[in-house]
């Protein structure tokens, strides 16, 4: 992957940022409005291709379920039915991200609707994961309000001064892969109980009854999700063909924001010090993997214009993501995705101050 250039040292960005004579304005502007504009018949494509390939994928399950002793093909038969369900559950995840933008409809009540439905089949309410993630925008790369990664990071200060289990739990989450397998699941526990884990989210009225609305209709659903599935082929065929691909999707669920946001070189903010300028340029990374995997995601990797223009609805990332390439290459930043950058990322789990640049630098465990 020769496109992608390495990313450059963090001092020399940070302070030419600080420096800049650029404008938020002038980010913004870079990507032409018409990128924003919904094109409905490609929204719909794309969810009702995902839902039939999902429909008749089930059907080659039922019809290899139904042979009573498998040979070696069988299984292999049964693993790649099992990543096209997967591949399936990620095309509808990010159609599901656009609707919480209200940027895959022009129809407000299309876009709860297609919502509700599909982060249902992932067991999370619309509403829930919409508040939480503008409110992810909203702070983005800011220590203890950022509600991705960051939210629980911690300084080099507090991790010295935390006791040994608290330490040891955090190096879990943050320094091995273990917080990537189970994070999506304290994240659907989270989203269900709303009020009682995102109390420093302020909620109006009319979105209490939202939250509670979706927590409803998530439980309801995925129990229905799962008598279908229980009544097609019973419960081993629902293990197999759902909660399966589901986990693959839920490594890349809370795998991908983690890439997005985090690298050896990633920065951190307080709120006095953050500015869109740094929270949402400075922090945030473009990962390229091969072109197959990138559309399987629908480009959701190019994700700096999602942060500077969220209303971009997906099949319009790339092209926004080449116009602002080439208008300021020096505030793209992108890397190849590899073993040695997410050994990087795990080196780095804690966050240090720096007084000169006014934030905060990613930083290794003390010894």
């Amino acid at each position: 992957m020769t496109h992608v250039r390495t990313i450059p040292p963090l001092g020399p960005i940070s302070e030419k940022l600080n420096a800049s004579q650029l404008k938020w304005i002038d980010f913004t502007k870079a990507i032409p409005f018409s990128y924003t504009e919904i094109v409905e018949w490609k929204a719909w494509a794309v969810f009702f291709r995902a839902m039939l390939a999902w429909v008749f994928l089930v059907w080659c399950a039922l019809t290899l379920f139904s042979v009573p002793s498998w040979s070696w093909y069988h299984y292999l038969l049964d693993t790649l039915i099992c990543v096209g369900i997967f591949c399936c559950y990620a095309n509808l995840f990010v159609l599901a991200h656009d609707c919480g933008h209200f940027c895959f409809s022009k129809s407000k009540l299309a876009n709860k609707a297609v919502g509700h439905f599909i982060l249902s089949v992932f067991h999370i309410g619309f509403h829930n994961w919409k508040i939480v993630h503008n409110f992810h925008h909203a702070y983005s790369q800011t220590m203890g309000r950022d509600t991705t990664w960051t939210k629980d990071k911690m300084t080099v200060e507090t991790f010295v001064k935390s006791d040994p289990k608290t330490q040891k739990d955090y190096l879990v989450a943050y320094a091995t892969l273990v917080g990537v397998l189970v994070g999506y699941y304290f994240a659907c526990f989270n989203y269900f109980f709303f009020v009682r884990s995102y109390k420093f989210i302020p909620l109006e009225k009319s979105q209490r009854k939202q939250v509670m609305f979706s927590s409803f209709l998530v439980l309801l659903f995925s129990l229905g999700h799962m008598y279908l599935f229980y009544q097609l082929g019973g419960i081993s065929f629902y293990l197999n063909f759902h909660l399966l691909p589901l986990a693959f999707g839920a490594i890349s669920a809370v795998g991908i924001p983690l890439l997005h946001h985090a690298h050896e070189n990633a920065v951190y903010f307080d709120e006095k010090n953050w500015t869109p300028m740094r929270g949402q340029i400075l922090g945030t990374y473009n990962f390229r993997v091969p072109y197959i995997i990138e559309r399987v995601f629908n480009d959701v990797n190019l994700h700096l214009v999602h942060h500077i223009s969220p209303k971009v609805p997906w099949y319009n990332l790339r092209k926004a993501h080449n116009e602002l390439k080439e208008k300021f290459p020096d505030y793209v930043f992108e890397y190849d995705l590899t073993w040695d950058v997410v050994k990087g990322i795990y080196a780095n789990p804690l966050a240090e101050w720096d007084p000169e640049l006014n934030l905060y630098k990613s930083a290794p465990v003390p010894k």
